[in-house]
């Protein structure tokens, strides 16, 4: 805020503008006038107003004129009317997780230290751990793609046993690459099977989540544990096995429909990722806002290199 000032040029320009389009549009009623007065000027016309008679054509501009206003009163009449239910429609749309509490902080590790898969999971790891010792903070997740936020990382989704004619068709998934506790820190909710634990990392047997509708839609009527499905990503993403069915989220928008959405643990992840968005859940009352300081010195005391992209409260972004 201190290298805020105000630019002369900007002054100059928006005077200018000003100046410009008042004499613009103050010409017009200027005109019809002096055609009012025959040319007289304008100085007669003001002193003879009382007495002048207004002639047919000037009624006719005048209605029109009038006519045009009720148009455009009415059209943003029935626009309001409009938006406002709408509005109301989507305040009442659940997305699929409670953003009250939440602070989100994004990172994006750089630097030879952070080269590979391993390195990553293992910074995040001890930042979950040393946030999740801030005072108030009751659970810290981590993903590479939230909901809400206009973040796209669509994956192909192939389902074991299926063979397409073209692979093209399969259906593309909203992927996260989650870390921690990402599911109690969003409250998204656990529906069939199980969440992830530490024992799904780096090594350990490819697992996936996937969501409410993408269960129903794909395995109608039957139970997807145990299933095993292939995100796109080459020869290096092996097939994984279905754990766990969550709650769906509202990803691209509160107005459009829920996608198909695959969770996997980013330590599984076929290539390093390195940015990822720390979500930091407090205790009921508490402003998540009130940590931001305390959440950027512990960064900072794992590795001051490391930048905060941005940090904003989960409600924010909903807004």
């Amino acid at each position: 805020l201190q290298e805020v000032a105000i630019s002369g040029r900007v002054l100059l320009y928006a005077i200018a503008s000003s100046v410009i389009t008042g004499v613009i549009f103050g010409m017009a009623p200027a005109r019809m006038l002096i055609s009012r007065a025959g040319g007289r000027g304008a100085v007669p016309v003001l002193t003879h107003a009382t007495r002048a008679t207004v002639g047919p054509a000037a009624w006719r501009h005048r209605a029109v004129l009038v006519g045009v206003n009720v148009v455009l009163s009415t059209g943003l009449l029935v626009a309001s009317g409009l938006l406002v239910p709408s509005f109301v429609s989507l305040l009442k749309v659940d997305p699929g997780f409670d953003p009250g509490g939440v602070l989100s902080m994004e990172v994006e590790l750089s630097g030879r230290e952070y080269d590979d898969t391993a390195k990553i999971a293992a910074f995040y790891d001890r930042l979950a751990t040393s946030l999740s010792s801030l005072p108030g903070v009751t659970a810290v997740g981590a993903s590479t793609n939230l909901p809400l936020t206009g973040s796209i990382d669509q994956w192909g989704f192939t389902i074991e046993g299926r063979q397409l004619a073209n692979p093209e068709e399969a259906p593309d998934a909203d992927r996260y690459g989650v870390e921690a506790d990402y599911f109690p820190a969003m409250k998204i909710p656990l529906v069939r099977g199980r969440l992830f634990t530490p024992a799904d990392g780096l090594g350990a047997p490819p697992v996936i989540v996937i969501g409410k509708t993408t269960a129903e839609r794909l395995w109608p009527g039957e139970d997807p544990i145990g299933r095993r499905v292939t995100l796109a990503g080459g020869p290096n993403n092996p097939p994984r096995t279905i754990v766990g069915v969550v709650g769906d989220v509202h990803h691209d928008g509160l107005h459009l429909p829920v996608s198909y959405q695959a969770y996997m643990p980013q330590s599984q992840s076929p290539w390093p990722q390195s940015s990822m968005t720390m979500l930091i859940r407090v205790r009921d009352g508490q402003d998540p806002a009130a940590i931001a300081a305390a959440a950027r010195e512990r960064l900072r005391a794992i590795d001051p290199q490391q930048p905060i992209i941005r940090m904003r409260t989960y409600d924010s972004i909903i807004s």
